[in-house]
């Protein structure tokens, strides 16, 4: 139980006999204070967004998305993040705000599974989804969680022509469209990859300069590497363990809580002998996240916080630590 959540109960009560303004400023005062349902939360959005108000409704939502007290179901996630985005359409335009509230939300879709893609099918979703798959690293990075998306969705085939677009419109950035190249080649479309890859270089020949041109670099070898893996979903760890794999090295898993309950002694049986841990943090439950820490304190083992969901920005993260570990 957190504070504010008999105020919430309250609130609730009020808006289903119908009341027509006391649940607001009930549901108001219950978020401010700390509320656990996230019911509560998606009727005061609802009421706020109805009322004018999207702004002041917005930012309770992110404040309880963003409660460390909480363990937040993906379902709940997924739901309360489309929300926030079909919201915005009544306030101000920020296409920063949009970029990161719609990354956050396909991270979500993602790790919460088949069902957690069916709020995708939205026209206001599809359209800002259509207009962020820009050939920028977040671009790349948003189509990349589509292509977790069931395949009866059309989800992955669109990605896959998304990441060729912006691999081929990036090719005078060498690591945007060898990201893309690499998530080609992941996800079953080598030729897609190899016309990447050939305007690239095209462009790289193009362009050639001794005083700009960068020098090109090979990925750190992992090998011997154990790499513990804490949280994303099981298809986005499969993707960072052959990543990794292709680099000499080895992963162990750690699901989040909402795959799988494990005991203190359980995650420390599985970061023992591990030479790094890796939190993917837009999807761990806090009390998974809070246990691996602990754990690794025990361990004296080093803990990478990724901020991304991306299996090449966590891949890049771990051989910048095996880079910076060689060179102490």
């Amino acid at each position: 139980m957190l504070p504010g959540d008999q105020m919430a109960t309250e609130g609730m009560v009020r808006f289903e006999a119908g009341d027509p303004a006391g649940p607001m400023e009930l549901l108001h005062s219950a978020i401010d204070q700390g509320v656990s349902g996230a019911g509560s939360v998606e009727i005061y959005l609802a009421l706020t967004s109805s009322s004018g108000m999207a702004a002041r409704g917005i930012d309770a939502t992110e404040r309880f998305l963003a409660d460390n007290r909480l363990d937040i179901a993906p379902l709940d996630q997924v739901r309360l993040r489309t929300e926030v985005l079909l919201s915005m359409s009544g306030t101000e335009p920020d296409f920063n705000s949009e970029e990161r509230r719609l990354l956050a939300m396909l991270q979500a879709a993602a790790a919460a599974g088949s069902t957690g893609w069916l709020n995708l099918g939205h026209p206001e979703v599809r359209r800002l989804i259509h207009e962020h798959l820009l050939p920028t690293r977040f671009g790349l990075e948003a189509a990349e969680q589509l292509l977790y998306a069931p395949p009866e969705t059309e989800w992955p085939g669109f990605a896959l022509q998304q990441i060729e677009t912006i691999g081929l419109a990036a090719a005078h950035d060498s690591d945007l469209a060898r990201a893309a190249e690499r998530l080609l080649h992941e996800f079953g479309n080598p030729q897609a990859a190899y016309r990447v890859e050939q305007e690239r270089r095209s462009w790289s020949k193009r362009v050639k300069s001794p005083t700009r041109a960068p020098a090109r670099t090979t990925p750190t070898p992992l090998t011997g590497s154990t790499v513990a893996i804490a949280g994303g979903h099981p298809a986005l760890r499969v993707t960072i363990g052959d990543e990794i794999t292709s680099l000499g090295g080895q992963t162990r898993e750690i699901p989040s809580r909402f795959e799988a309950v494990r005991r203190d002694k359980d995650v420390l049986d599985v970061l023992r002998g591990a030479d790094v841990a890796v939190v993917i943090i837009p999807q761990i439950a806090h009390s998974t996240s809070d246990q691996v820490k602990r754990a690794a304190g025990k361990l004296s083992l080093p803990v990478i916080s990724a901020l991304s969901a991306s299996a090449g920005s966590i891949v890049a993260l771990i051989t910048q630590w095996c880079d910076e570990s060689n060179r102490r």
